[in-house]
């Protein structure tokens, strides 16, 4: 698909609803802690854009490894 094509947006939303199935899983499993805005408060795991995404956890060995797994799973 060439830049700029007006399919491309479709591309992104059907490809990003599969790794937001992978993260929602993970944050349900327990294996990724998505960060809290505020107490008590969402808890965050991502927010994306129209063609732009951001992964929100902690920082932490365990935390890489299982954001490695995800994207490792969606690249596949």
């Amino acid at each position: 698909v060439r830049q700029g094509d007006p399919i491309s947006p479709y591309l992104f939303v059907l490809c990003m609803n599969r790794l937001a199935q992978l993260i929602c899983a993970s944050v349900e499993a327990h294996e990724w802690r998505p960060i809290s805005v505020g107490r008590g408060a969402v808890q965050v795991p991502f927010l994306m854009f129209a063609d732009d995404l951001l992964l929100f956890t902690e920082a932490s060995d365990d935390q890489a490894v299982a954001l490695t797994r995800i994207l490792c799973q969606f690249s596949s």
